[in-house]
């Protein structure tokens, strides 16, 4: 995501997980920059200034050629606002990247609360939580033309982590996600709890 702040400073939202890395877009338009600086909170993590001098921090590793920013081993530390100023002869940009860490998003887990079934169709209750007790009940109503999962309750948070439970036409799925990682429970065969139903027919 690219948020414009004035004509030569834009920010930019990387997101990333813990013990990843995440590359932070310089946003520069030169190919071969004369100069390049990062920075967060007035501090300088790295510094390149042609034909080959270069400051750098530990974990950081700067692409002289576009400017960009590789940061490795991340921590929730290295959550911020980082400024990149680059140069080439006498221009001069300048660009903020918000670097965002998460968690890796736990694995949910479906389980089936109830079955209201006929002749061709299936209306099932579902549940799906995580191992940090967030969780989503879904109504998943199915018919051999149609599969629709609409939420009844809930307590998960998009800023933690968002469950979304969805159907498709051989299964019930359920999925745990953050802006940086996304991690689903194992399926649920529509045939293992529908049998008025058979995949594939119309």
């Amino acid at each position: 995501m690219v948020c414009f702040l004035g004509a030569d400073e834009a920010l930019i939202t990387v997101n990333s997980t813990i013990n990843g890395s995440a590359t932070l877009p310089s946003g520069s338009p030169y190919t071969s920059p004369s100069k390049v600086q990062w920075s967060i909170d007035n501090k300088v993590i790295a510094y390149y200034e042609k034909p080959d001098y270069l400051e750098i921090v530990d974990r950081f590793q700067l692409n002289k050629g576009n400017g960009f920013l590789e940061v490795k081993q991340l921590q929730m530390a290295d959550t911020g606002i980082y400024t990149v100023e680059v140069s080439h002869d006498k221009d001069k940009k300048t660009a903020k990247v918000k670097l965002m860490i998460y968690e890796k998003a736990n694995t949910p887990k479906l389980e089936l609360l109830s079955n209201i079934s006929g002749p061709g169709f299936c209306n099932l209750s579902v549940r799906c939580t995580t191992l940090n007790g967030l969780w989503v009940v879904s109504l998943c109503e199915l018919t051999r033309a149609n599969r629709v999962c609409r939420v009844t309750a809930r307590n998960d948070s998009t800023n933690s982590a968002l469950l979304l439970v969805t159907a498709t036409k051989d299964a019930i799925n359920c999925s745990s996600s953050n802006p940086a990682s996304t991690s689903s429970a194992p399926l649920l065969p529509v045939t293992r709890v529908c049998q008025a139903l058979v995949p594939g027919e119309e």
